[in-house]
């Protein structure tokens, strides 16, 4: 038995050499299945933040509070997006009375559809549908969007 050889699946910076798995800057965000969470609701506010968690992800479970102070501050309109069963999407919506829209998505949907690498993951998405910044929603919440 031979083990691969690491150095082909590394450049010479150390970095993994096939392509980024997030969608990136410029890009157009995917169309939101939920008929609640149109483009049109958002044109308003300039920008919004599409926030996705796991429901087995730790840090995605200590980001809700988080979260929640960062709406509550006026900051800018988003989205969470989580997979998880409807009866934890209804638990997490009444318990933190979120005032933007909680959707259920697919774990494979995140995946092939929004392209998410890790969660908690968020694209900033302007009116027009186009990817402004992605990253680490920490990045996000420090400073506002932007």
């Amino acid at each position: 038995m031979s083990l691969p050889d690491f150095r082909k699946l590394l450049n010479r910076d150390g970095k993994l050499t096939r392509e980024p798995v997030s969608l990136q800057e410029g890009d157009t965000f995917p169309p939101v299945a939920d008929p609640a969470v149109a483009y049109a609701e958002f044109r308003e506010s300039g920008t919004t933040l599409f926030v996705f968690i796991s429901m087995t992800c730790a840090a995605c479970m200590a980001l809700l509070p988080v979260l929640k102070d960062w709406a509550g501050r006026g900051k800018g309109s988003a989205v969470l997006m989580m997979n998880g069963y409807p009866e934890e999407r209804e638990e997490i919506v009444k318990h933190f009375a979120f005032p933007f829209p909680v959707m259920l998505v697919e774990e494979q949907e995140m995946r092939d559809k929004y392209r998410i690498p890790f969660t908690p993951y968020a694209y900033q998405v302007e009116a027009s549908g186009l990817i402004v910044k992605h990253g680490e929603v920490k990045l996000f919440l420090a400073g506002g969007q932007g």
